[in-house]
């Protein structure tokens, strides 16, 4: 053990995102994705990756092997099958979980295509989301700490505190969720929110309704434990009304644990 990991709790941690530099990438945060999972395993913990089987991605240049394993993914009545597949971070033996649903995801683009956002984005992440935490006791592995990042994730820690949270392989793991771009939120109309499983008790003020649509970053906000941002600036200036897109005042309610 080096001597900067001396000292340090060894943590277990899934950090979920919907890109990971060199597998697949829109902006900065496919490359945190592909580079904090590696400082993180340098400090000593114990750090493993999930992110979607996109159609695009070469299964064969990045060694992507079948784990031979389903995963029911069940949503509202409505239940999917995820097929996973494990390949690793370039030059490091982090594991990252692909997620495979070839109607989900098996696409040229990652959000959208030809300029256009995909229609089913809310029901392709909330699947990717269900199917992050769902297949942990598929795999035997408990991480204590479920990194998510921003909106594509955002249903990962309400998911677990609200349909999860009776069963008891899930109730010791803690959330974490990072805002790399306030201004990108998941909204939808308020006749979708059914097809993310949530019961309509949560489409409330003081749930994921945001003037009159769902929000699913407000959720991620409302119900992680702990709250990151990619900068101690950015976490106070999304506290104002200037850049705060209208969650201000949720994340001011936060401050503590921002």
């Amino acid at each position: 053990m080096s001597p900067a990991t001396q000292g340090v709790k060894k943590l277990t941690v899934l950090f979920c995102s919907s890109e990971v530099v060199p597998f697949s990438k829109t902006g900065g945060l496919g490359d945190v994705a592909g580079a904090l999972p590696k400082a993180l395993k340098r400090q000593g913990h114990d750090v493993r990756v999930v992110t979607p089987l996109y159609g695009f991605i070469d299964r064969r240049k990045y060694g992507i092997r079948s784990l031979g394993k389903k995963v029911p993914v069940g949503i509202g009545h409505r239940v999917f099958e995820a097929a996973l597949h494990r390949g690793f971070l370039p030059d490091s033996r982090i594991p990252v979980y692909f997620i495979e649903h070839q109607g989900y995801f098996d696409r040229k683009g990652i959000y959208q295509e030809d300029g256009a956002d995909y229609p089913d984005n809310l029901d392709r992440f909330a699947f990717f989301s269900k199917g992050s935490l769902e297949m942990l006791p598929v795999l035997g592995w408990r991480p204590r700490i479920v990194h998510a990042n921003d909106w594509q994730t955002a249903l990962v820690p309400v998911y677990l505190k609200t349909l999860l949270r009776e069963i008891d392989f899930y109730q010791a793991i803690k959330t974490l969720f990072t805002i790399h771009n306030l201004g990108y939120q998941g909204l939808f109309e308020p006749e979708s929110f059914p097809r993310t499983g949530l019961g309509s008790d949560l489409f409330t003020f003081d749930g994921l309704e945001y003037y009159g649509k769902g929000n699913l970053l407000k959720g991620a906000i409302l119900f992680a434990d702990m709250l990151t941002t990619v900068s101690p600036h950015y976490s106070r200036e999304i506290r104002t009304g200037e850049y705060g897109f209208g969650l201000e005042g949720v994340l001011q309610n936060r401050g503590n644990d921002l």
